[in-house]
């Protein structure tokens, strides 16, 4: 059973991971510009090939847990999938890369001509990025089905695809589809009853609201998790758990909770138990397609292993050490040495609207042995709010 101070933690988590979603602006523009991409990409394959295409989102963007970066002036990053609807046998990955980089370059050129914001194109392993002003980039990465994906793929065959990377001579299989319909799988029931709540509240058809913006338990907690190390590793991102990994035992951890100090703890405690050893090497498979190992790394380099068993633990401390923090004030400075300052305050300050709200309904109450405000524990009269009296009525 959770306590009181557990769920009044719990709340705060919760204002916290809402801090960390992409602002609504930035994802209508960032979603403005790759419909309009996909739209030209489409019409110019059909037109330069003769083949039909599709753009369309992969990564966090589409499974609902993207954050925003530690450092206000790194980009937000978008990942896309441009498949061609070509043979394997009808083109190279070398040939496939440079097409697409001619359409890139052919689309920035109408974008000229059109007196629109041109993006920088650059050239990366796997993909093509367009790095735009607005605080975020594209990245484009070329694809072509995957004729093969029924032997190696467990679901969703039809949505595997295979992609280029200039390190391999090989095609690399990849099912970026199939994994979010899986990860979505693992809190359907959530996602449906939050999805039918937003309808509701906006007076629409639940078929109208994106399934990629209902915030499900799940999905702030990974959201929680990805900030953690983000933070933690801002000074050492070759180290930091890669966000597959995170994302994939996280889903696969999950038990159906709905109280976020639950959930993040629950993660924290059984994500290193699920990580299996395979002829002595560690194994996080893909569930797509289980031949893949998303911790194939670690063979080369363990310390990578060694930074996540120390992060899982770090979590699960700092988490147990805000909750005896003594007052939200302090839980506030705790959660900051691990969230980052600005984001934490940002949510302590929503946290004090919902607790002032409280003190006027009469419903504000204190957690025993915490000293956390919320709706559980005691009743309380005036308090205190990073230092000041809460009043007894507006001035």
């Amino acid at each position: 059973m959770i306590t009181e101070g557990q769920e009044q933690l719990g709340t705060f988590l919760g204002h916290l991971a809402r801090e960390l979603d992409v602002p609504e602006e930035l994802q209508q523009q960032a979603r403005a510009k790759y419909d309009a991409l996909g739209d030209w990409l489409k019409e110019d394959s059909l037109e330069r090939f003769q083949a039909d295409s599709e753009l369309y989102s992969q990564g966090s963007i589409r499974l609902g847990t993207m954050v925003q970066p530690v450092k206000e002036e790194d980009d937000y990053d978008i990942d896309l999938v441009y498949r061609r609807d070509l043979a394997k046998s009808s083109v190279t990955q070398a040939e496939l890369k440079s097409q697409i980089g001619e359409q890139l370059e052919d689309y920035l050129e109408y974008l000229d001509e059109s007196e629109e914001e041109v993006p920088e194109l650059e050239e990366k392993r796997r993909c093509w990025t367009l790095t735009y002003r607005g605080g975020f980039h594209m990245d484009v990465l070329p694809s072509i089905p995957d004729e093969e994906a029924r032997s190696n793929n467990t679901r969703d065959h039809r949505d595997g695809i295979l992609i280029t990377d200039k390190e391999l001579w090989y095609w690399h299989p990849s099912n970026p589809r199939g994994y979010a319909n899986w990860f979505d799988e693992q809190n359907k029931a959530l996602l449906m009853e939050e999805r039918m709540s937003m309808a509701k509240a906006a007076n629409v058809d639940v078929e109208e609201i994106p399934v990629g913006i209902v915030k499900t338990p799940l999905r702030r907690a990974v959201q929680l998790l990805k900030r953690h190390r983000d933070h933690r590793y801002c000074g050492n991102p070759d180290d930091r758990p890669i966000s597959i990994i995170i994302t994939t035992l996280a889903a696969r951890a999950y038990r159906g909770e709905t109280e976020p100090y639950t959930v993040l703890t629950s993660l924290a405690a059984r994500m290193p138990g699920l990580i299996e050893t395979r002829d002595g090497v560690y194994w996080i498979a893909n569930p797509v397609n289980p031949e893949e190992n998303f911790a194939d790394k670690w063979e080369k380099h363990p310390e990578r292993a060694d930074r996540f068993f120390e992060w899982m633990e770090q979590v699960r401390t700092d988490i147990e050490f805000a909750l005896k923090g003594g007052g939200i004030h302090k839980v506030a400075e705790i959660l900051g040495r691990s969230f980052g300052e600005s984001v934490t305050q940002k949510a302590a300050s929503r946290y004090g609207d919902e607790v002032y709200g409280m003190r006027k309904s009469g419903a504000l109450k204190m957690a025993a042995g915490t000293g956390i405000l919320g709706s559980t524990g005691a009743p309380v009269q005036g308090h205190t709010w990073f230092g000041s009296r809460i009043p007894d009525k507006e001035t």
